[in-house]
This record gives C-alpha cells, structure tokens and sequence, in this order.
C-alpha cells in the first residue's frame, strides 16, 4: 500500500507569500559560491585535516548551514501547508528565522576561519536561536498536519536531531573558548552524524515520499517500507549519538539501501520520463549515501586510517547532501514560480520554459568534476588540486545562479492570463 498523500490540487491556495520561502533558496544559493570559494582559500588545510577551527571547518559549515539547512528550513515551511495540509506559518516567523540564519551563518564561518570568540558566540547564538525558532514553527504546525503519517514521523524524528545537534554545536563552540569537554573529538562526530544523517537526512528522506512522486508524475513509495527504513535510520542515528559509530553504520546503511531502493522502485514506475539535469544530482545523491556509511564504517572499524576522514565528509556532505539538495532546487524554483503565477493571474509557462536547463547541465558537469578533484587532492596532499576542484564548483554555483535569476526575471515578465479576474490581473501587472 502507498503512503496517503493529499492531492496537490488548490495547492496555489495554501501557498505562502513568495517573500517566505524565496529568500531562502536565494540565500543558499548565495552560500553555495561563497563556500566553494572559501573551500579555495582553505586548499593548503584541507588534506589531512581532522577537525578544530581553522577555514575548512568554516567552508563545511558554509554548506552545511548555509546551504543545506537553509534549503531545509525554507522547503519545510513551504512545505508543510502545501502537502501536509499543516496550519501555515506566521510570515513574520518564518521571515525571522530567515534572518537569523542569514546574519549569523557568516559570522559563525569567520569565527571558524579566524578562531575569534566574539564572532564565534554571537554566530553561534544567532544560528542556534533561528534553528530553534524554526523547530518550535515546524512543530506547532506539524500538531495540527492532516497529511502522510509516515512523512510526519520523519519530520517529527528530523525536530528532536536539531534540537540535539544545536545542543552539541552550543557546546562544541563553548568548548572553543573554556576548554571544558573531556573529548572534544567524539562529541564532534556525534555532532556531524546528528546534523547530516539525523536531522538533514531524516528530513531529506521524509520529504522525498512527496517530491520524487511529484517531480517524476510517479505514485507514492509503498508505505510499509518506509517506516522500517525510517525506523533503520532513526536507530543507527540514536547509536551515533550514544558513540557506537560502526553499529550506527550498519543500521544506517541498512536504512538507506531500503530508501534508495524505494526511490528507484518510485522511478521505474514514473510518467515523465525525461527527468532532465536534477535527477543527475539526485541520483548521484542516492549512490553517495550508502558509500558515506560504508567510509563512515571503515574509519569507526579502523579499516580506513584517519586520513581518509575528509574524504568521508566530502562524500558525506557534498557527494550526498549536497547533490541532492541541489537537485531538488532546480526543480522547486520554477515548479514554485508557476504556482505563484498561478496564483497571482500571471500567464502560465511550462516549468521548463522559465529557466534554460544548459546553466543546469553547466552546474551539474561542475558539480561532478569537482567533488572527485577535491577528494583526490585531499587523498594525494595535493592543495593545488583542491583549490581547482572548489574553483570549478564555484563556476557551477555562478552557472545556477544565473539560472535562478533568469527564472525571477521570466516570473515578473509574464503578462497577466486572458481570462483571469481583474482584481488579479491587477495584482499581477
């Protein structure tokens, strides 16, 4: 049996005003070149490096803050009422916890580079209060959703890893100033194994159940399936974060062959079958996940020597996340811009007509050229090489720039739709 989704029919109605979500995903696209370009600067440091401040730990936390979650957030919060039929959030709400993100996510990045603890603690205390706001926004709504059961749980499962991992991070930063944890080390990878694989993927894998069906005219996953992979996933996360890593592994890897399985089974069945640049991104998203876990593995095991540990996090956060998070922009930007223009008696265009997919394919030739040119400059001690991997995915970030500003240049240009009532013509002049 599949999950129960709600139609996305009168999904126009429940949409929140563009000025929510927008900036967002035009903040995260804004992060995504700076930290490719701070991962640059930080070439030299790169190869061996094994955690502590210093710029690499600032360009991770660019993508993994700046990007990521901030796609995260702004997907939820628009999310939530369009899918699961959630109560919508206050604007003025989801637009402070914008702002908090966006103000103190660079500032918590030069305190990284620079080991400063004024630009450490005001950074950290923005971020953590803006993910904490979000939390308590997402919960209230998610009290009252009327949609997937099984998408709920993950969001739900998803809430309880922020609030661990803005604890720890918390902690971690304080430990930066006072000096007061007894093994900074293993709270940090409990940290990045609540942040990705808890509270970003739990998210990722929730939300999946709506827009992989959605993006590839496709029926839903079957449901049962899909609770035990939420349940694999939940467990392996709970063992990461009690410190018994290799378990964690396992049952995390166990988790996501029965996701990526699920997706595949969702892609077999589709309508659309041209699914354009985006499924590139996804799909290699897909195949990063288990190999995260099994590098995740090999390091807790002792198989794998610590050097390999930036090899993890590459393929971690940018060979899965990333790829993924990226793929599901290039299709919500302009999936969301005909909703609006739907909504505010503009013309309608076809999703594709709104961007020009080769700025897509640019990023997505970046994206897959640079992510093996890092990780064999980090392998090799080869700074040169890192430092052409981070400029190549720089260009990649240019080129989905450019695409997004082309897709709010075509929205605003859409005359009004013959037919539409006047008080909407009007709104839409």
């Amino acid at each position: 049996m599949s999950a129960a989704l709600p139609p996305l029919a009168g999904a126009k109605d429940r949409l929140l005003p563009a000025s929510v979500p927008v900036p967002y995903f035009a903040a995260a696209l804004a992060f995504h070149g700076l930290a490719w370009l701070s991962l640059a600067a930080a070439a030299e440091w790169v190869p061996g490096f094994a955690g502590g401040l210093g710029p690499p730990l600032a360009a991770l936390h660019l993508v993994t803050l700046g990007v990521l979650a901030m796609v995260a957030v702004g997907a939820s919060l628009q999310l939530l009422p369009v899918a699961l039929r959630a109560p919508m959030p206050l604007p003025v709400a989801a637009r402070a916890v914008h702002l908090l993100l966006v103000a103190g996510v660079p500032v918590l990045a030069w305190g990284m580079a620079s080991g400063r603890v004024l630009p450490l603690s005001l950074g950290g205390v923005a971020v953590s209060s803006g993910l904490a706001l979000f939390a308590a926004l997402a919960a209230a709504a998610l009290a009252r959703a009327r949609g997937s059961s099984l998408v709920i749980a993950h969001v739900w499962t998803a809430l309880a890893c922020l609030l661990a991992l803005a604890l720890l991070g918390l902690a971690l930063l304080g430990d930066f100033v006072h000096g007061w944890l007894p093994d900074r080390a293993a709270l940090a990878a409990v940290h990045l194994a609540i942040a990705t694989y808890g509270f970003l993927g739990l998210l990722i894998m929730g939300l999946s159940q709506i827009l992989v069906p959605m993006f590839a005219l496709a029926p839903n996953p079957p449901a049962r399936p899909g609770w035990i992979a939420l349940g694999l996933a939940a467990f392996g996360v709970a063992l990461a974060g009690a410190g018994w890593f290799l378990a964690g592994a396992i049952a995390g890897l166990a988790a996501a062959l029965l996701h990526t399985s699920l997706m595949a089974l969702v892609l077999r069945r589709r309508a659309r079958r041209r699914l354009g640049p985006s499924f590139v991104l996804i799909g290699l998203g897909w195949a990063m996940l288990p190999a995260s876990l099994v590098l995740g593995a090999g390091l807790a095991f002792g198989i794998l020597p610590r050097g390999f540990a930036p090899i993890f996090v590459l393929v971690l956060v940018g060979g899965w996340l990333l790829s993924t998070v990226l793929g599901v922009l290039m299709r919500i930007l302009p999936f969301l811009a005909t909703l609006h223009a739907a909504k505010r008696g503009r013309r309608l265009m076809r999703v594709e007509e709104l961007g020009d997919e080769r700025l897509l394919w640019v990023q997505v030739g970046a994206h897959l050229s640079a992510l093996p040119m890092v990780a064999l400059g980090a392998a090799l001690n080869a700074p040169a090489l890192v430092w052409m991997g981070a400029m190549v995915g720089a260009v990649g970030a240019g080129a989905f720039l450019l695409f997004a500003g082309l897709v709010a240049w075509r929205y605003y240009e859409l005359p009004p739709r013959a037919g539409a009532p006047a008080e909407l013509r009007e709104r839409g002049a």
